[in-house]
């Protein structure tokens, strides 16, 4: 089945007028990033703009298309999506939409991923991630791995961990030489979408940490993540949260450290400032995105 058009264009704006990379763009590499996430939200593959879709010529020259991409470098390939995106989409010449996907793509605000520019918020939170897949080498998994190659020019592999618990330290960045500890998250997820928040004092939170970890010196992760964000985010001011989790190999329980980084406010300090507002009142908060609107749900 096909995925119908959404007419709306889901963004969190707080990602946008936060995230320092976007902060840093021209105004017209700005222009060119609005217009582009208009165009990405579009079936097939929202979160991706990919040529064989918008391309308007006959097959055999969309192949020729294909064959020299197969052999450009990333920054030649933009060249392909400006010239398509000023047929097609943009208002505006070639050479200065060229000019707006090369900053995007200097600051990571946009990747190639073989005949695709694509967002990975957008393209992660529609369901585009890549599939578990098994290390026998079956050949299912060799012919999804093999034709994913030839279609987009790359894959992304990343270790599979039994995973018993996420958590995220939330911190704020004001200027200091370290970082300063908001408090701790600890979530629940479902194939990495986010689905709720535990709501506890933060003494209830470090003891459930450290006793499904198995071990009592957390609070010194956080100790050295201070200094680590206050030397590394440097001149950002504002929130940032250190998604981690606990997991079990060979017998023994480890933690992950360093997940994701979130350079922004997360649902995870969120969750830090309900509850020290609630007072114990809820034990949990959700979100619930039906009908086109979010809101938080405590329970």
């Amino acid at each position: 089945m096909g995925r119908k058009r959404n007419p709306v264009l889901p963004i969190f704006t707080r990602d946008i007028l936060s995230s320092p990379r976007c902060r840093a763009l021209s105004e017209a590499a700005a222009g060119v990033y609005f217009f582009l996430l208009c165009r990405m939200n579009e079936p097939p593959q929202p979160g991706a703009y990919r040529l064989s879709d918008w391309d308007p010529h006959p097959t055999w020259q969309r192949s020729k298309t294909q064959q020299c991409l197969a052999t450009a470098d990333k920054y030649e390939r933009l060249q392909y999506f400006a010239a398509l995106l000023a047929k097609n989409d943009l208002p505006w010449k070639q050479k200065g939409i060229l000019a707006g996907l090369q900053e995007l793509y200097r600051y990571g605000i946009i990747v190639v991923e073989g005949d695709m520019l694509v967002q990975p918020r957008m393209y992660k939170d529609n369901g585009f991630d890549l599939p578990d897949l098994d290390n026998d080498g079956d050949p299912g998994t060799l012919k999804f791995v093999r034709n994913t190659i030839e279609r987009q020019g790359s894959i992304i592999v990343e270790p599979f961990y039994n995973k018993v618990m996420d958590f995220a330290m939330e911190f704020i960045l004001d200027g200091e030489k370290e970082a300063k500890f908001v408090g701790l998250s600890v979530f629940h997820t479902n194939r990495g979408a986010y689905l709720g928040n535990v709501l506890a004092g933060e003494d209830e939170k470090w003891d459930m940490l450290q006793r499904v970890a198995g071990r009592d010196d957390m609070r010194s992760l956080a100790k050295v993540l201070q200094r680590l964000l206050g030397e590394m985010c440097d001149p950002y001011r504002g929130p940032v949260g250190v998604d981690m989790m606990v997991v079990e190999q060979e017998g023994g329980r480890y933690v992950h450290p360093c997940v994701e980084v979130n350079v922004r406010r997360t649902m995870g300090m969120a969750a830090v400032s309900v509850a020290m507002r609630t007072e114990g009142r809820f034990k949990t908060m959700a979100t619930d995105c039906r009908g086109g609107e979010c809101q938080l749900v405590l329970t």
